[in-house]
């Protein structure tokens, strides 16, 4: 509506007029007689869908009922008029106004005055004015200009030569034939044309790629005849680090939108911090993604460079990751104490507190962070964006004050405006506008010509940009009443340049070519023009950056210190030797050099979790009721050192536990918040947990059935997570058998439960392809090996569980159990026990396996296999 108000007063529209005739447009458009019935019936279909919900909106309007769109349509433009006279009364009262109201006022006092002598009252020394590189005028600034020339103290200067820039078919010509006509020109502008310039169109697939080209493009030519042109600010720092270094002389001739720095990044990651933070207890937490933000953000590792304490505190933090992270472990100095305040703003709800309260913050973090950039001259474009930052809240908070219970918002709206009031600030540089490289924004060439001039981002979308103001008045009544419509706009940018490169010898524009998300990739409009509308001969390039051949090593040397390290400090697992099956070097870095990956926060559970929690519940039912009913990690127990509860699992204890289906659902949130220290499930989390009790209760009736087709009274538990050792080709070893039991106290059964797609049906073996299946097993190269891997697991616990003292009781066999998401639900549990050829074979290829591992003229090879690099920790560094 400002933007409505101001357009009517600059171009001297009488506002009553116009906004009446938006009535009678609206009537015009609502008679359908034109129209075949048709095209009528298909309108009325149309308006159906929205003709109760407009009814509704009419009805919160006012008091009337059953009124149509047209309704609704006519009431906001009857009301604009009254706005119009009510709101320019009331500034009027203030001694206050917008710029189309001083533009109409300067306008009409010209009319009543002598314009010289209103001039002479601003500008008692000067008798004369030049006006240059103007171009768009509106009716206001053509009544002033008029008078002004009429009392013979002006003089024009158009930048309007070359025949391109006044082709008629040009848009750029829209306002300047109408310009010379009217303000004829001091100088004779065609003197100084030089030619169509030389064209250069360079297509690269990058933004910041663009920036690189800068140097090379320019070289060999004078800085101080030379203009980068930067349509997308965004690209300024970037192509201030990728400017050759012998180009010492440097002007800076646009402003560094607020917006784009890093101390908005920081401001904006900590509003995010607060909106999102918990209290529970008293007790204050943030989320911890902008808390990270926060931590890597430039400018707060600048402001905390050095500070040992707030190092400490990143490195617990990353060892010990958490989903929400309390206020006090990040309060470790008054600079992060300030920075994670604790607002309290939840008793505050809305209110002009609200504003006043986070205000007052904002502005004492800023002034902090300012004051730690102090005295450091690299941080000078930082601390004059602080001011800026700090004078636009300091507004807000002004306004919040002045107007007391009158501005009542919330925490979001109050960010909301800020982010508006931040849009348009940017903090001019300073340097010497006559020597050096010039590097400035469209707006900032208008007068200055260069002979060489590379305009970057040259991209449909970008120059020109997609600026499109929201209006109330429709474009039909702003053409009529010769107001700013999106022609104008496309005709100020057309001049902008032709303008520019009118006078240039050499120009280069370059675009980003890549098309992703909402880029096109579609080089601007001004291109196709040269290349079609004008014919001009433009040299076409395509910037490539060829990639140079990576060299890594295909293997990993091992030495003797590699294998003594693996015996005497190391300890396999099932899981290690596939590792090593898989990829060699993988178990090089795991092991000999002990690296692992950083842990990382999960906001959803993952695969692995899922298994985790899985078998965390599993093993607190068959510990007992008790441990089930607790609240208890069991990462806190001590290894091998667990209390069985339940000695002898019945058919009808494990009846109880299926009816204890919320008990049992409590347990599996305790694990899921334990795990991904959070203080509740939600979100898709409550899906996996829902899923996750289903395993659960399917496993306790698999047990059951069990039971009854064995005609068993109960099993036996022998161990819960038991852990098993063995030391095989002198290497050591070790696992942990999910649970060992019993069902005649002659026989064991070892199970492993299992959440991902293995099929419980590999245990399986049958007789006669025992060395093929063993040898599958161990084949890095079998594409059908994760089918079969889980083989080496059973098998290798076998082994050692045999070798283990858990089986002197037992003097019968060993039988696996496979309890497999996607088995159990298909079919009941199946109890096999391993051939003795297949148990020869497995260990014939385990001697093998262990003997390449112990000589050292085996090296560490990578893998060929692209999708085992696919989720590998080390793919950064291995170089595959």
């Amino acid at each position: 509506i400002l933007g409505d108000f101001n357009d009517i007063d600059k171009y001297l529209v009488d506002p009553e007029s116009i906004f009446t005739n938006i009535s009678d447009l609206k009537a015009i458009q609502d008679d359908y007689s034109h129209l075949t019935p048709t095209q009528r019936e298909a309108i009325g279909r149309f308006l159906s869908h929205f003709r109760e919900k407009d009814m509704r909106v009419s009805a919160n309007l006012s008091s009337g009922r059953g009124r149509d769109v047209k309704g609704v349509f006519r009431e906001i433009w009857d009301i604009l008029f009254p706005l119009y006279k009510s709101f320019n009364a009331l500034l009027e009262s203030r001694g206050e106004a917008y710029e189309g109201a001083i533009y109409r006022r300067l306008a009409q006092k010209v009319r009543e005055e002598p314009v010289a002598d209103l001039m002479a009252e601003v500008f008692p020394h000067t008798s004369k004015f030049v006006f240059a590189g103007l171009n768009a005028l509106n009716a206001c600034e053509k009544a002033v200009l008029k008078k002004m020339k009429e009392a013979g103290i002006a003089e024009f200067c158009w930048d309007y030569c070359g025949p391109m820039i006044r082709d008629p078919h040009n848009r750029s010509s829209l306002f300047m034939e109408e310009n010379l006509r009217i303000f004829p020109s001091a100088l004779p502008s065609e003197a100084f044309y030089r030619g169509v310039p030389e064209v250069t169109v360079v297509s690269v697939p990058s933004s910041v790629g663009q920036v690189k080209l800068v140097s090379d493009i320019l070289k060999g030519e004078k800085p101080d005849d030379c203009a980068v042109v930067l349509p997308d600010e965004s690209l300024l720092m970037p192509l201030l680090n990728s400017i050759d270094p012998q180009i010492d002389r440097i002007n800076v001739t646009m402003g560094y939108p607020l917006q784009a720095s890093e101390l908005h990044s920081l401001m904006k990651s900590l509003s995010v911090m607060q909106l999102h933070r918990r209290v529970r207890n008293g007790s204050c937490s943030f989320w911890y993604k902008p808390v990270q933000d926060v931590l890597a953000n430039g400018i707060f590792r600048k402001a905390t460079a050095g500070d040992s304490a707030v190092l400490k505190m990143i490195e617990e933090l990353r060892a010990e990751p958490s989903y929400y992270i309390a206020a006090e472990k990040l309060a470790v100095t008054t600079f992060t104490s300030l920075i994670f305040s604790n607002l309290d703003l939840d008793s505050k709800g809305r209110g002009a507190d609200v504003a006043v309260v986070y205000a007052k913050w904002q502005k004492e973090v800023v002034s902090a962070v300012a004051e730690k950039l102090a005295g450091n001259p690299e941080m000078a474009l930082e601390i004059d964006l602080a001011k800026e930052y700090w004078n636009c809240v300091n507004r807000l908070e002004g306004i919040a004050k002045a107007r007391g219970e009158e501005f009542n918002i919330s925490l979001q709206s109050y960010i909301s405006l800020l982010n508006s009031l931040l849009a348009g600030v940017a903090v001019p540089f300073n340097g010497e506008p006559l020597a050096g490289m010039q590097i400035m924004g469209p707006l900032e060439t208008r007068a200055l010509d260069f002979r060489n001039v590379v305009l970057l981002s040259c991209n449909e979308g970008v120059f020109p940009g997609r600026q499109s103001s929201n209006s109330f008045i429709p474009a039909e009544l702003r053409r009529g009443f010769d107001l700013p419509t999106p022609d104008y706009r496309d005709a100020m940018w057309a001049y902008y340049f032709y303008r520019m490169i009118s006078r240039a010898e050499k120009v280069w524009l370059v675009y980003d070519s890549r098309t992703e998300g909402v880029k096109s990739g579609e080089e601007s409009r001004f291109i196709k023009q040269l290349n079609y509308h004008f014919n001009l001969k433009i040299n076409w390039r395509v910037a490539s950056a060829p990639l140079k051949p990576v060299s890594f090593e295909t293997e990993i040397p091992k030495t003797q210190e590699d294998v003594d390290f693996l015996r005497e400090h190391c300890v396999l697992s099932p899981s290690s030797l596939n590792e090593y099956i898989s990829c060699p070097a993988k178990l090089y870095f795991s092991k000999v050099k002990g690296l692992r990956g950083d842990d990382e926060i999960s906001e959803n559970l993952d695969a692995s979790n899922i298994g985790t929690i899985y078998h965390n519940v599993m093993r607190a039912i068959y510990m007992g009721m008790d441990e089930l009913r607790c609240d208890r990690s069991f990462d806190k127990l001590e290894k091998g050192n667990l209390t069985v509860g339940v000695p002898v699992v019945t058919a009808e204890y494990l009846r109880e536990c299926l009816g204890q289906k919320e008990l049992i659902r409590h347990k599996i949130a305790f694990f899921i918040c334990d795990l991904l220290r959070t203080d509740s499930v939600r979100g898709r989390n409550l899906v996996t947990a829902e899923i996750i009790l289903e395993y659960v209760l399917k496993t306790l009736a698999r047990d059951i059935e069990l039971l009854e087709s064995q005609g068993a009274g109960g099993f036996t538990i022998v161990g819960l997570e038991q852990p098993l050792r063995g030391r095989y080709g002198g290497f050591r070893f070790m696992g942990s058998a999910d649970r060992i039991d019993s069902l005649d106290g002659v026989n064991l059964r070892m199970l492993d439960y299992k959440t991902g797609a293995d099929e419980a049906s590999i245990l399986d073996v049958k007789d006669g392809n025992e060395e093929e299946l063993a040898a599958s097993v161990f084949d890095r190269n079998n594409p059908k090996r994760k089918d079969v891997k889980a083989l080496l697991q059973f098998w290798l616990y076998d082994r050692m569980l045999r070798d283990s003292e858990i089986v002197r009781p037992y003097k019968g066999l060993i039988y696996n159990s496979m309890y497999s998401a996607p088995s159990m639900f298909k079919k009941g549990l199946g109890m096999y026990t391993m051939p003795e050829a297949f148990n020869d074979a497995m260990a014939a290829e385990l001697d093998s396996l262990l003997a390449g591992l112990a000589d050292v003229d085996t090296p560490f090879a990578k893998t060929d296999n692209e999708k085992t690099c696919q989720y590998c920790d080390f793919k950064t560094i291995c170089g595959k």
